[in-house]
């Protein structure tokens, strides 16, 4: 009896064991990927975005342990490539040419053998009427609160911006400018010289004129009064208030120079032939201007309607004289450091306008010339500063094309 109880503990001790090893046996053939991945985790920074419908790209970081990743979408509108360097996924959005709106998902995935651990984002890109404006490759899309005749004087506006390519240009005074009128390298000038490197953008060939921002305000205050003048007697809030409504009507999306756009664009970008005025060493070929300022002269002095000059490297009118142009850039002592797109000290109490204007005389007429809008203390009245005068008006940039 006793061995046959020994006999019946072994056999159970071996039943034991063997379905010890067929269990471990069966937890390793599961073995699952997200216990796999516990060395081998894998993150995106973002699980959704929401594109507008012009063309668009993104960038969306991925943080894994593992040395290899990829990325895939489920729509051919929606591309992708992979940068493993960096740990960034290029997503490149293509226009929305319809009024629905779309949804891909990009997948980013990582595997080892045939366990795999996967994210998915969430591309929505809204539809859009589109409109081409002819002539041009500007698509856009029109706001429902736009009459015809709007569309038409706006159309011919985008016609006429000018493609600036980007490029390393010196900017400010250079030291045999020193001997101009009102040369000081920390007030009256874009000095000193500094190599400063800006991307491409668009600028109006023209001042933004009465016609053009009446379109968009409905009223012109304008002392100067014609269709083809530039505006004046504006405030810096009124003209952004200006190009944030003309951005709104178009799906555009316009701004008001920086001082580096402006200076680059009036020295001719890559096509500069260094001259001190915008497309000439003689001012009186491309600025309206007083010659020789007189309180006997000044009150003969008004606008005139733009492009009446001649024209600088880029095919742009008026950068020196008619009205001073406003700027985005707070006024302030200029840095002697290299930059790229540069966009100004960060506060100040003033704004800095460009280029002179029909009432000031050649000191303010060159291309580093800085003119600035004095601010008061309340800065959001309508005395805010002294642009309510008719001497500033505004150029329009647009840094995206369309």
């Amino acid at each position: 009896m006793r061995n046959m109880l020994n006999e019946m503990r072994k056999i159970v001790i071996i039943l034991c064991f063997a379905f010890s090893i067929v269990n471990m046996s069966c937890e390793y053939k599961d073995f699952s990927p997200k216990e796999w991945a516990v060395d081998q985790w894998l993150e995106i920074s973002e699980s959704g975005y929401v594109a507008s419908s012009y063309e668009e790209q993104y960038k969306l970081s991925v943080s894994t342990n593992y040395k290899i990743f990829s990325a895939w979408s489920d729509k051919s509108w929606c591309k992708t490539t992979v940068d493993l360097n960096s740990r960034i996924v290029n997503i490149f959005i293509e226009p929305n040419d319809g009024a629905s709106q779309r949804h891909a998902i990009v997948t980013v995935g990582i595997q080892r053998g045939n366990k795999s651990l996967t994210r998915d984002f969430s591309v929505y890109q809204v539809g859009g009427a589109w409109d081409v404006v002819e002539g041009t490759d500007f698509r856009m899309r029109w706001s429902q609160d736009i009459s015809d005749s709007q569309k038409d004087i706006i159309k011919r506006q985008i016609q006429q911006l000018v493609f600036v390519e980007g490029g390393t240009f010196v900017m400010g005074a250079q030291y045999e400018d020193s001997s101009a009128p009102y040369f000081d390298e920390n007030a009256y000038c874009s000095s000193p010289p500094h190599n400063v490197t800006l991307s491409d953008y668009y600028i109006g060939k023209y001042e933004v004129t009465q016609e053009q921002w009446a379109a968009v305000m409905t009223t012109s205050p304008s002392l100067f009064v014609g269709g083809h003048r530039p505006v004046e007697s504006i405030t810096w809030y009124e003209a952004q208030d200006y190009i944030s409504r003309l951005s709104s009507l178009t799906g555009l999306d316009f701004r008001m120079p920086t001082s580096a756009q402006w200076e680059y664009a009036a020295r001719g970008g890559r096509y500069s032939m260094g001259y001190s005025y915008a497309g000439s060493n003689n001012v009186n070929d491309v600025a309206h201007f007083i010659p020789v300022l007189t309180e006997e002269t000044s009150p003969l002095y008004t606008t005139i309607d733009v492009g009446q000059k001649r024209p600088n490297e880029l095919g742009l009118y008026d950068m020196n004289g008619n009205v001073a142009e406003m700027c985005s850039d707070w006024y302030g002592v200029v840095s002697n450091v290299d930059q790229t797109d540069p966009t100004g000290p960060n506060k100040g109490t003033s704004k800095v306008a460009r280029g002179g204007c029909f009432n000031d005389n050649v000191s303010f007429c060159s291309v580093y010339s800085i003119d600035m809008l004095l601010y008061t203390d309340n800065l959001y009245t309508e005395t805010s500063f002294n642009s309510m005068r008719p001497f500033y008006g505004l150029r329009l940039v647009m840094k995206k094309k369309y």
